[in-house]
């Protein structure tokens, strides 16, 4: 699989080949659900993912400092982050999980 590279305004970019031009047959949707919940100081992202037959769930928080202004995105951007974060952790595990059980190791 080779990746084309452009340039724009002085910056590199690489797309990725689309399913269909490297002959891949199979195709699917994925929905990621992030949802949040935040008052005057506290913000919890919770985001959603069904893969196949496995679900994750993961929550980030943003508190913030009381003296500081109140600037919603930066608490709703780094909750989000955070919970991305840790579903990424739990979607690799989950993964490595399944590499120990399905994969057979030979020696040499």
């Amino acid at each position: 699989m080779t990746c084309a590279k452009t340039t724009s305004a002085g910056i590199d970019y690489v797309r990725a080949p689309l399913l269909s031009e490297v002959g891949m047959q199979e195709s699917m949707d994925v929905v990621l659900s992030i949802h949040l919940v935040e008052d005057e100081v506290e913000t919890v992202a919770v985001a959603q993912l069904d893969l196949r037959e496995d679900h994750f769930e993961a929550r980030g928080r943003a508190r913030r400092n009381p003296v500081d202004p109140a600037r919603p995105v930066i608490g709703e951007e780094l909750a989000v982050a955070r919970a991305l974060s840790d579903l990424e952790s739990q979607i690799n595990d989950s993964v490595q999980q399944k590499i120990d059980r399905f994969l057979v190791h030979t020696d040499g």
